[in-house]
């Protein structure tokens, strides 16, 4: 059924005068150029063994989330919730866009605050050293403390008219104490006794007795040395004939804090310095080399102590940690300390980092940092070794469905807004559902068939809940997610789901242009130019009698858009058996789809009849195979390919189409090429 060339390297671009991107859909991660001849093969071998530069790379607002959920326990994505927004082009960790402005320093400081302000609430969770915190708890019986017209019984003290009862207590440092009486009542003229609670003359809370006694308390910093607790009462009420007298009765005051610091300035500095031998290990994802790091940071640590405390010197320093560019970015010296042009190696912890943020998207664990440190990575044995280990924990999904959710652009599809009138069954639950569905089959294949990029293109099943499936109008069986079976005859993989086809649609019908811009610069690496300003496009009033594919045509026929839609629209009219909200369709407009289309400069040439038959020839393609691959070096290098990337992006697409098209074994090879292992100084 199709016709097949020798594989195609990447040539020159189309001349201007292309169709550009369509502006309300994200950029499609693609790029190269679109072939027109048919070169000879590139040679096997690569004329240089590293990368074609190593850029310095910061970390992204999830990596952020992940790291500090991963060294200090934070939670609620607050790196995703204060940094701004940042304009990518292609995936989210691309150094090439992502410059840092004032904003960006402001967010990351506001950032490094709120994380040191939780970390260090409770100080003791951060300094484990012994003798720096004790409990302590006084409590001074009511019928033994200081009254002015109270009667003492054998358990509390009685006030029967207005009065007070209060406590001394020498508190032994500054700290969070909790301030507490117990007091009961009796009721008078319909209501319980009122009583005041007071710390040094100043009120600190009221409240009314009940018909049980009860304990009242107040949460406060206080400084070391004496302090008066008073309980006062001042309702006094007395009905003789109904024989009612309202009297308050206090059974003790006492005063309680849990992890008081008690050491010396002098020990908690010696801890602080114990700690950060090993935290900033974990947090700049290296061992300190210069020991005047810590002293700088422990001199800080001591001064803040005398003027604010143990735990605002904690906060301080540990601000200071994550605001370094230490922290911020993948700072690797072999690159700093490299001549421009150098190839050099990296060292274990380096490439700890680099194993870490490509495969989990956060800092290297207890395990890889020991192999860095035992030198275990020196190696590609030592290497693979981690990585495969990396690759079985569940952390390494999560990366996965990252990388499918940018290359797909799934988060378009939170964007897409459907008019009511052309699609009455659009709901606002469908974007999820579809969101849910893409990743989902993404984790299944992965998971359940062996990560078969085969399987990813052309299944004829999906992942559905009855309400997703009800929709598209499958056959399902369980109440929650499961497989279901589509039509083999038109469905394939993930290009026939919701998730794609209904945000590369208009709002009001389908989009072969946006469908196949997608094929051609995100699964055939194309990079489709913008048109020439200088072009005046006369676009054609649309044919209210018309299907789609007649618009398009009509469109192409125009010498200035040819270029390009003769390229792009026919895998875009491939899908047309799906309208503008992903459901499979017979007709358009009432009249019968015509999906067949004519695919040129690939190496997989010929004709196509629906999405199908199109994923079954994609799936076959060179070209498409190295375009994934390049798609993959992107991801883990966090920037675009240079010419001197090309022969490691090859080989990395060889082994992938020697292991039966095994994304797994893919992730591996970009892992254990030599870009990944080496790095160049920069000019």
């Amino acid at each position: 059924m199709t016709r097949r060339v020798p594989m195609l390297l990447l040539a020159t671009g189309l001349a201007a005068g292309c169709f550009p991107a369509p502006p309300d859909e994200a950029p499609a991660p693609g790029g190269g150029d679109v072939p027109t001849t048919a070169p000879p093969p590139a040679p096997p071998t690569c004329a240089t063994a590293g990368p074609e530069r190593s850029p310095l790379r910061r970390l992204t607002p999830s990596e952020l989330d992940r790291t500090l959920t991963d060294l200090l326990g934070t939670t609620g994505a607050p790196a995703t919730r204060i940094l701004p927004p940042e304009a990518v082009g292609g995936f989210s960790n691309n150094v090439d866009v992502r410059t840092i402005g004032s904003d960006s320093v402001d967010a990351l400081g506001r950032l490094a605050t709120e994380v040191a302000t939780e970390a260090t609430a409770d100080p003791t969770d951060l300094l484990t050293c012994p003798g720096l915190f004790s409990d302590y708890a006084s409590r001074v019986e009511a019928e033994g403390a200081t009254t002015d017209v109270g009667i003492p019984s054998d358990t509390d003290m009685g006030l029967y008219e207005p009065g007070f009862v209060e406590a001394r207590f020498d508190l032994p440092t500054h700290g969070d104490y909790t301030v507490e009486a117990l007091v009961s009542g009796t009721s008078c003229d319909g209501r319980y006794s009122d009583w005041t609670l007071s710390i040094d003359g100043g009120e600190q809370a009221t409240g009314r007795t009940g018909p049980s006694g009860r304990a009242v308390s107040v949460e406060l910093p206080l400084e070391p040395g004496p302090h008066t607790v008073r309980v006062s009462f001042a309702d006094d009420c007395w009905v003789p004939e109904a024989g009612e007298d309202a009297n308050l009765f206090v059974d003790a005051i006492t005063v309680s804090a849990t992890d008081l610091p008690l050491g010396s300035t002098e020990a908690f500095a010696d801890c602080t310095a114990s700690w950060l031998e090993d935290f900033l290990v974990r947090a700049w994802r290296h061992p300190v080399d210069d020991p005047a790091t810590i002293d700088h940071l422990v001199s800080l640590y001591t001064a803040a102590h005398l003027t604010w405390g143990p735990r605002d010197a904690l906060r301080l320093v540990l601000e200071v940690v994550l605001q370094s560019p230490r922290f911020v970015y993948r700072v690797e010296d072999s690159v700093l300390d490299a001549a421009p042009g150098e190839l050099v190696p990296l060292d274990g912890y380096e490439m700890a980092a680099r194993l870490s943020y490509f495969l989990w998207g956060s800092m290297p664990d207890d395990t890889l940092l020991a192999a860095a440190a035992a030198g275990r990575l020196d190696t590609a044995e030592g290497v693979e070794h981690e990585a495969r280990r990396m690759l079985d924990d569940p952390r390494a999904m999560e990366v996965v469905e990252l990388f499918f959710a940018e290359w797909l652009g799934v988060d378009h599809i939170d964007h897409v807004e459907k008019d009511a009138a052309v699609y009455p069954e659009w709901r606002d639950h469908l974007p999820a559902s579809f969101r849910e569905e893409t990743l989902r089959f993404v984790r299944e294949v992965w998971e359940a068939e062996d990560a078969s990029f085969e399987v990813l293109l052309t299944a004829d099943w999906t992942m559905a809940n009855p309400r997703l499936a009800s929709f598209y109008g499958y056959a399902s069986s369980s109440a929650g997610w499961q497989r279901v079976d589509r039509d083999p005859a038109h469905h394939a993989g993930v290009l026939t789901q919701g998730a794609f086809l209904a945000s590369r649609a208009r709002s009001y019908g389908s989009s072969p242009i946006h469908r196949g811009l997608f094929v051609r610069s995100a699964l055939l690496c194309h990079s489709i130019p913008g048109p020439d300003t200088s072009l005046e496009i006369q676009v054609p009033d649309p044919d209210p009698t018309a299907t789609t594919r007649e618009m398009i045509e009509q469109h192409r026929a125009d010498p200035a858009c040819a270029g390009c839609h003769d390229l792009i629209d026919p895998p875009g009219l491939a899908f047309e058996h799906f309208d503008g909200i992903g459901r499979f369709r017979t007709l358009d407009d009432g009249l019968p789809v015509d999906a067949s289309v004519e695919l040129t400069a690939t190496d997989v040439n010929g004709p196509y009849d629906g999405a199908g038959e199109l994923a079954d020839g994609l799936v076959q393609s060179d070209l498409v195979r190295a375009c994934f691959a390049t798609q993959w070096f992107r991801f883990a290098h966090g920037r675009r390919e240079g010419a001197g990337d090309t022969c490691e992006i090859d080989v990395a697409a060889g082994v992938f189409a020697d292991e039966s098209l095994d994304m797994e074994a893919l992730v591996l090879a970009t892992v254990l090429s030599p870009a990944f292992r080496t790095a160049v100084g920069s000019p």
